[in-house]
């Protein structure tokens, strides 16, 4: 089992400051061997902590090893591929 969080998940957060401020999260679940994508648009004039409660899930992957939970990692990680997801996410929304 693990003990440390830092070696247990690995976390990448996008933040956006024009009118309102948009976080993208990527994060990978060593232990779990799940990849996920969230998403959070703060409210008009919100000061926020980075409160994971807050976060929808707009992609999840379990992966079947370490190897490929890493890999698809990387891919998400990717500002342009995370953005696209989340742009499909919001549309589909409406």
């Amino acid at each position: 089992m693990l003990t440390n969080s830092a070696e247990r998940m690995k976390v990448n957060i996008f933040m956006t400051f024009d009118e309102l401020s948009e976080y993208i999260l990527v994060t990978l679940d060593r232990h779990e061997l799940i990849v996920k994508v969230l998403y959070y648009r703060a409210e008009k004039d919100e000061i926020t902590d980075i409160d994971l409660d807050k976060f929808e899930v707009v992609k999840s992957f379990t992966c079947a090893n370490l190897e490929e939970a890493e890999l698809k990692y990387s891919e998400w990680n990717d500002l342009r591929i995370a953005v696209s997801m989340i742009s499909e996410y919001l549309k589909n929304q409406n």
